[in-house]
């Protein structure tokens, strides 16, 4: 464990840099944008990409990853030229529908991370289908005899991980997130505040050297701060092409990670900030299509 990683910034309002402001400002209005449009599609049932262009004064290129990152997250279908509203969504569709992508990479980024897990120790597998993944990939004769505690918020690897009764699983409760089969708020916090873990693994769909993990989920972000300070050791996974891409709201930044698991894809630069935070960065090699 090295507390000095964790140590508390006392910077001052003075210290922050107006390019640091310009991006926090600019990831808040894309992600207002993004609901604006997501309101509208809604309400109309469809629209096109020039007519949000126009509506919200920005190039036809922004509205096209608008669409993209919210049909990514289950929120509308896009269509040629534009975007569909869906009818109902179901329980679970955003994480259904994450399942589906990058399959081979999350299972090898699963298997990497599964790899570091000790017999006799109390693991923390945070929500997310790479998580799913690396839950997976544990192996059997270390869920039957390894005397191994799994501790998730995720009803999902709950699930996956309920029939090795040899297993102690605690699932941490709260409020039940439909589209990521996962709880949040408050009470999940406190219960995390009497843990102790040896490893949290994390999975994100957003990470940059200068800024670490980040989300547009603003009811998560204040968890990961809870999640950290119980784990002696912090490990996030994520594929390459989730690299370059920052959200809304910082979760954990590269100080706070001990080890970073990507694919061998990663841009070389993004890997030397990184190892330069201190992060251990483990490379794994990328599965043939």
């Amino acid at each position: 464990m090295h507390p000095e990683r964790f140590r508390v910034s006392h910077r001052q309002p003075t210290d922050i840099t107006e390019d640091e402001v310009a991006d926090t400002l600019a990831a808040r209005g894309t992600a207002e944008r993004r609901w604006s449009i997501l309101e509208q599609v809604r309400r109309d049932g469809q629209a096109t990409v020039t007519d949000l262009s126009r509506s919200f004064g920005v190039s036809e290129v922004s509205i096209r990853r608008d669409l993209e990152r919210l049909e990514e997250m289950g929120y509308l279908r896009r269509v040629h030229g534009g975007a569909q509203a869906l009818a109902t969504r179901e329980p679970g569709a955003i994480i259904d529908a994450r399942q589906r992508q990058n399959v081979a990479v999350k299972q090898a980024l699963g298997r990497a991370g599964a790899g570091l897990i000790q017999p006799g120790q109390t693991i923390l597998i945070d929500a997310g289908t790479t998580m799913l993944e690396l839950a997976r990939a544990i192996p059997r004769p270390l869920l039957q005899e390894g005397g191994l505690t799994i501790v998730t918020r995720s009803l999902l690897i709950a699930s996956e991980l309920r029939v090795h009764r040899r297993t102690r699983l605690l699932i941490l409760g709260g409020i039940y997130q439909h589209d990521y089969d996962s709880c949040i708020g408050a009470g999940l916090e406190q219960a995390l505040g009497g843990l102790h873990v040896h490893t949290l693994f994390v999975g994100s769909d957003a990470v940059t050297a200068e800024r670490g993990i980040s989300t547009d989920n603003v009811l998560e972000a204040p968890l990961y701060q809870h999640l950290r300070a119980c784990a002696e050791r912090v490990v996030a996974i994520a594929d390459s092409s989730k690299i370059g891409i920052h959200r809304l709201q910082v979760t954990l930044p590269f100080e706070q990670i001990h080890t970073f698991i990507t694919d061998g894809a990663a841009p070389p630069d993004f890997v030397a900030r990184a190892r330069a935070c201190g992060t251990e960065v483990i490379l794994v090699p990328v599965p043939r299509p």
